[in-house]
C-alpha cells in the first residue's frame, strides 16, 4: 500500500512540474528569493516595509492598518524564528479575488518559539512577464 502511495506521489509532482509555464522550475526558485526577503522583513518586525512591499492589488484589498495589527498580532504570540523550511513551489493559473494568470505559491514548514508547527505560504503574482513577481498574499496558519 505504501508503494503506491509514493506513485500517486511522484505522479502528482510530475503532473505540477509538466503543468507548470516554461521555465517556471527555475524561476520558481529564483522568486522563492524574493518571497525570503519578505518573510526577512517579517522575522524582523518590519511589518510596514512588508506591506508596502506587496502588490497594488493586495494593498487595495487588505486595508493596512487591519492587516499590520493582524500579522503583528499572530507573528508576536507566535514569537521568534527558530526554523523555516522551504516546502512547497506550485504555479497556478488563478488566485482568490485576482486575475488569471501565473501565481507561484511557496509554502514554508516553520518553527516559532512558541508555535512548534507553522505553515507559511506566500502567494507571488507573475501576471507580468517583463517585471518582478509580487507579493500577492501572505497567510500563516
Amino acid at each position: 500500500m505504501v508503494h503506491g502511495w509514493h506513485e500517486w506521489l511522484l505522479t502528482l509532482f510530475l503532473c505540477l512540474v509538466m503543468a507548470a509555464p516554461a521555465g517556471a522550475v527555475q524561476s520558481g526558485t529564483q522568486h522563492a528569493e524574493e518571497a525570503d526577503a519578505f518573510l526577512v522583513l517579517l522575522d524582523r518586525g518590519f511589518y510596514e516595509e512588508a506591506w508596502s512591499s506587496m502588490s497594488e492589488l493586495f494593498q487595495a484589498l487588505s486595508p493596512k492598518a487591519q492587516w499590520l495589527n493582524h500579522t503583528r498580532t499572530i507573528r508576536t504570540a507566535y514569537g521568534p524564528l527558530i526554523e523555516r523550511q522551504q516546502k512547497l513551489v506550485s504555479w497556478r493559473p488563478s488566485y482568490k479575488n485576482s486575475p488569471d494568470g501565473q501565481y507561484l505559491f511557496i509554502q514554508y514548514a516553520t518553527v516559532f518559539t512558541h508555535k512548534a508547527i507553522a505553515v507559511e505560504t506566500i502567494v507571488l503574482d507573475c501576471r507580468t512577464p517583463d517585471t518582478e513577481c509580487q507579493i500577492r498574499e501572505y497567510i500563516i496558519n
